[in-house]
């Protein structure tokens, strides 16, 4: 094959081929994190808020995503707190400093481009800088 059919070849495969197979044509869930206020002093209350949601074009169906959210040793989760998406259910919670709260969307599908807020009731436990929070998000198609 000579170089001109190879250069035609990559052209056809690359903007023929390539666009549609790679389209935003899918499903894309993610997750955002927020701690109002950024750290707690020993004892005092915040809120996290976790921004779940679907920025893809088809629809995430009911029971389809689980949400782990972990906060670090200077920080408990208590629970959901009032004002959260209604599509989110908890599935565990663990208790203690340092925990760890699962959750899954029984109560709803997000369709496209669609997200809501996980709000959680968090209490700090000793003093010192913004709390760590591990978060991630899993897509069970």
């Amino acid at each position: 094959m000579n170089s001109l059919n190879k250069v035609l070849l990559l052209f056809v495969v690359v903007f023929m081929f390539v666009p549609t197979a790679y389209s935003q044509n899918n499903a894309d869930p993610g997750i955002g994190i927020l701690m109002t206020p950024a750290s707690l002093e020993p004892e005092s209350d915040g809120i996290l808020r976790a921004t779940v949601g679907n920025y893809g074009n088809q629809t995430i169906v009911v029971n389809s995503l689980r949400v782990t959210i972990s906060v670090g040793a200077n920080a408990e989760i208590i629970g959901i707190a009032p004002g959260s998406d209604a599509r989110w259910s908890q599935l565990t919670l663990t208790a203690g400093p340092a925990n760890t709260i699962r959750l899954t969307n029984i109560g709803g599908a997000f369709s496209s481009f669609d997200v809501g807020d996980i709000l959680l009731d968090v209490k700090g436990k000793v003093e010192s800088g913004p709390v760590g929070i591990l978060a991630n998000i899993i897509y069970i198609t």
